[in-house]
C-alpha cells in the first residue's frame, strides 16, 4: 500500500500528538506546593485542637528546574509567637529533586553533608504514588511515608 504525502503527515502528526500526551508523567503531576499532611513522625500535635488542620504546615515546593524548597508555612500568630521567642523563622530548605519512573531523589538534601540525613534516610530516594491531589511518598521497605496534598 502505498501513503500518499498527506496521509503520510497525518500518521506522523498523530504519532507525535500521541507520544506528547504521554510525556510528562510523573514529573509534571509533581510541579507545585504540596502541604505534608501525614506520614512517619506525623501525629495529632500537627492539628489545631479543633481538629481541623492549623494553618501553619510543613510543605515541599517542587519547581519545574529540578529544585525542591522544603519547608514551613507559618500563620500570622504562630509567626509573630516565634519573632517573640527569637527563634529563627527561615526555616527552608532548598536541594535539587530527580524523577525516574516512580522514584523521586532528593539531591543534595543532607542536612550536615553526611549520606543519611536526609528525609528519606541513606538513599534520599522516594517512591512516589499519585492519587489526584494526594502523593505518597514512601521508602523502599515502606519504613517511612509521608503523606501530602497539592496547595491551591
Amino acid at each position: 500500500m502505498l501513503l500518499t504525502p498527506r496521509k503520510f503527515a497525518f500518521l506522523v502528526l498523530a504519532g507525535l500528538s500521541l507520544i506528547a500526551t504521554g510525556c510528562g508523567g510523573n514529573e509534571s503531576k509533581i510541579i507545585g506546593k504540596w502541604k505534608v499532611v501525614g506520614g512517619t513522625g506525623f501525629d495529632e500535635a500537627s492539628k489545631a485542637k479543633d481538629g481541623k488542620d492549623d494553618k501553619s504546615y510543613f510543605y515541599f515546593d517542587f519547581k519545574p528546574d529540578g529544585n525542591v524548597t522544603v519547608g514551613m508555612e507559618l500563620d500570622a500568630s504562630m509567626k509573630a509567637m516565634l519573632e517573640k521567642s527569637g527563634a529563627k523563622l527561615d526555616m527552608n530548605t532548598t536541594a535539587k529533586y530527580k524523577i525516574s519512573g516512580d522514584q523521586l531523589e532528593f539531591i543534595g538534601m543532607d542536612k550536615k553533608g553526611e549520606k543519611g540525613d536526609g528525609p528519606f534516610g541513606k538513599e534520599n530516594k522516594a517512591k512516589i504514588k499519585f492519587e489526584g491531589d494526594n502523593l505518597t511518598l514512601s521508602t523502599a521497605d515502606g519504613s517511612k511515608t509521608a503523606k501530602l496534598t497539592k496547595v491551591k
